[in-house]
């Protein structure tokens, strides 16, 4: 799981995604893999507006 809180300044080199949901207000972050039974993996990607970004209780 990867998560980015976007409500304080970004890093100093962010990746262009971040940059744009950041530019568009989003708050918050979170790419989780899935990895299926065939042994691929892909990505869930979910980001937030809401003020506090995700809460505890999101997860």
């Amino acid at each position: 799981m990867v998560r980015h809180k976007l409500i304080n300044k970004l890093s100093s080199e962010p990746h262009i995604i971040l940059q744009e949901l950041y530019s568009e207000r989003a708050t918050d972050y979170i790419a989780f893999p899935l990895e299926f039974t065939d042994q691929s993996v892909n990505t869930f990607i979910i980001a937030s507006d809401n003020v506090q970004g995700f809460s505890e209780g999101d997860f």
